[in-house]
């Protein structure tokens, strides 16, 4: 999958919109028209893929007019536009006027023309794929009859928006196996999405992918995030657009519980880095792992491992010594990617 960033801010001032248009022109099908140059900021960051294209975008007051020689070009694809702040006024060919604001989305067919206006700064999610992949996954959806409509956002779309986000940030870290599978979830998120038939009041018992997407969305920010003291359920399942009871009860089904995947994390990431140079103390990379007390680190380690942090130090440091002299001892490098199919760390 391909990244591409554009930023207007990367342009000298005399030729910032011009420059910035033409590229966004060539890369996106549109064309951007403004009142007043001065002062015109915009940054496309997308993923770019034959089954999946996203983008975050931010405009200042701009019209974006999508031609009917860019709609030819652009392909028949389906695009959710995700207002994040600001609002939008799209209308297409053949559909009436929408004004789009955050807790919405529209569903735009990207074959038809159509024009979009920004009366103020605004950033959008923009989530795509072609049309027949959609049809073929969808089991007999009617993506045409749900086109140049405004949706509200439920709890999957807010789900799909937080794998999206977290997908667009790790995408590039991801092997290949685990992206295929995250490209899959979401696009079968889209049609649920699409669909409509979400309920705020369920469980996640009854949708299996949709448990397997939430946990790689919630496992993958708690990663990201590992380190930090400040990492609570509230501030996970905001990013990842659940509640904390249903973040909790996906940690219940693995017989475990927020805090102690955060801490079993914390511990691995400790022990990874026993005999990395520059060699810390242990209490430094207690700290660094995000524990904010060392002697809880001690007792956890301990439980853990059945060991005290300053005996594994000094097995460790001894088996890297041992591989030093024996190079057929040496273990190849741990993968340590959070599988979003099981939720575990693979090694």
């Amino acid at each position: 999958m391909q990244t591409i960033i554009l930023d207007s801010a990367d342009f000298a001032p005399a030729q910032r919109l011009t420059q910035f248009r033409d590229m966004a022109a060539h890369m996106t099908s549109l064309d951007i028209h403004v009142k007043e140059t001065e002062g015109f900021g915009g940054r496309l960051d997308m993923r770019l893929g034959p089954e999946l294209h996203m983008s975050r975008t931010r405009w200042t007051p701009a019209h974006v007019e999508r031609s009917a020689r860019h709609a030819y070009d652009t392909g028949d694809n389906v695009l959710l536009h995700i207002p994040l702040s600001g609002q939008l006024r799209i209308q297409q060919t053949g559909g009436a006027q929408a004004v789009v604001r955050p807790g919405e989305l529209y569903v735009d067919p990207t074959a038809v023309p159509g024009v979009v206006g920004y009366d103020s700064t605004s950033e959008f999610l923009f989530i795509g794929a072609p049309r027949a992949l959609l049809e073929q996954k969808a089991e007999g959806l009617d993506i045409e009859g749900l086109t140049r409509r405004k949706l509200t956002l439920d709890g999957r779309g807010r789900l799909l928006v937080g794998y999206a986000g977290a997908f667009m940030r790790e995408c590039g870290s991801l092997d290949e196996d685990t992206r295929a599978l995250a490209i899959d979830q979401i696009l079968q998120l889209m049609n649920r999405v699409l669909r409509g038939t979400a309920s705020t009041g369920s469980t996640p018992d009854a949708e299996p992918d949709l448990k397997a997407a939430r946990r790689w969305c919630v496992k993958q920010f708690i990663a990201c995030h590992l380190t930090d003291p400040a990492l609570s359920p509230a501030r996970v399942a905001a990013a990842c657009g659940l509640s904390e009871r249903w973040m909790r009860a996906l940690f219940a089904e693995e017989d475990t519980s927020f805090q102690k995947h955060v801490q079993d994390a914390r511990l691995e990431w400790v022990w990874q880095r026993l005999a990395d140079p520059p060699l810390l103390s242990l209490a430094e990379l207690a700290l660094a792992a995000g524990f904010g007390d060392v002697s809880w680190f001690n007792h956890c380690f301990r439980r853990r491992y059945g060991k005290t942090p300053s005996q594994a130090r000094a097995e460790v440091l001894q088996a890297a010594a041992s591989a030093v002299q024996d190079p057929a001892q040496c273990r190849p490098p741990r993968d340590t990617a959070v599988s979003p199919k099981t939720g575990h760390r693979r090694r």
